[in-house]
């Protein structure tokens, strides 16, 4: 049951006082207490909770209920911890956003683990993670299957333990696989992405799920799966995948005369060799294929894994892009080398 909250202040004296809460406040709380079994103890917690994080000039603002969106978990995981849950999760808590690997329930119906690999000697493990070490969204999506009453473990996979992997995640009903494509033949063993995905098929083979499998990852992993749905209704008809120099130069000069491009390597995440390309200092021309570009008109590039700006011309961004910086690419503060097409 939530407690009859007070707000203190401290008199000239050294005592302090206890005003309490007004009376909305107070009875917003009070419905919380006469909710029924867990809901009722979930959601007077987090009530309690909020309030006594904000102060009074945001529960003004704000209001109560809109108090309860963000806590973090290492403030509110004793609760649950204690609580050990069955099932999924009383709105209250369910809506709020934890930064933390919640507590597992208690006897979760389903067993599922995230995947991660970190590469060796990499910073934070890949570019693709934060300084914690994990994607910035695997706890959200860990979080999001624990809200439901199910469990969901975070594992790091290590190319030289293979099998203790291997035996460990027998256990699980479902596994979700966050690697970048190509993070797995990264200062790894020889065959490592190999033995990874025949792991993964046969955990499918024994019935049990993974997300994404190796056979959707090698199908649609790629951008150039964009170019296969450019004629529907969710697809631009100006999207083209490039395999040679020569194609891209011809490409890239009239799809970016029409409109701004999104420029991305065909394989990666985390904004690895994706650009934003806008013409600088031109005109588009009204219909696709009007014009093409010339070697010597300027665009301007935002790199998506840092958000930096750089100015360059047609050429430079080509050859930046086909053979890396330097040379006719001239000089680049990407940290990223170019040569998109090897």
């Amino acid at each position: 049951a939530a407690p009859r909250l007070t707000r203190g202040a401290r008199t000239a004296n050294g005592t302090h006082t206890h005003t309490p809460v007004n009376h909305t406040q107070d009875m917003m709380l009070r419905t919380f207490r006469f909710a029924s079994g867990a809901a009722a103890l979930a959601g007077a917690s987090a009530a309690a909770f909020a309030y006594s994080k904000t102060t009074e000039e945001e529960r003004r603002q704000r209001g109560l209920f809109s108090m309860l969106t963000t806590v973090c978990a290492e403030d509110l995981s004793s609760f649950l911890a204690k609580a050990r849950f069955d099932g999924p999760l009383p709105i209250a808590i369910a809506s709020l956003r934890f930064n933390e690997l919640m507590p597992q329930p208690g006897r979760p119906k389903y067993q599922l683990a995230v995947v991660e690999f970190n590469i060796p000697s990499a910073v934070n493990g890949g570019s693709d993670k934060g300084p914690d070490g994990y994607r910035i969204d695997t706890i959200p999506i860990a979080n999001s299957v624990i809200k439901t009453g199910n469990s969901c473990e975070l594992i790091k996979y290590c190319d030289d333990k293979h099998d203790e992997f291997s035996t460990y995640v027998q256990r699980f009903d479902a596994i979700i696989v966050r690697i970048n494509p190509g993070q797995l033949s990264q200062g790894t063993l020889p065959g490592t992405q190999e033995r990874f995905d025949s792991l993964m098929n046969q955990l499918l083979l024994s019935g049990k799920l993974v997300w994404s499998s190796p056979e959707v990852q090698t199908r649609m992993g790629a951008k150039d799966a964009l170019v296969c749905i450019n004629q529907l209704s969710c697809g631009l008809p100006d999207t083209f995948a490039y395999y040679s120099g020569e194609a891209l130069e011809e490409g890239f000069k009239k799809t970016c005369a029409f409109q701004p491009r999104v420029i991305k390597q065909n394989r990666g995440s985390a904004g690895e060799g994706i650009w934003l390309v806008w013409l600088h200092g031109g005109d588009y021309c009204e219909n696709f294929g009007d014009s093409s570009l010339k070697d010597t008109c300027m665009l301007k590039l935002m790199e998506m894994n840092d958000s930096h700006v750089e100015y360059h011309t047609v050429k430079e961004f080509i050859a930046f892009c086909v053979d890396g910086p330097g040379g006719a690419a001239g000089e680049w503060k990407s940290a990223f080398p170019g040569k998109y097409l090897e």
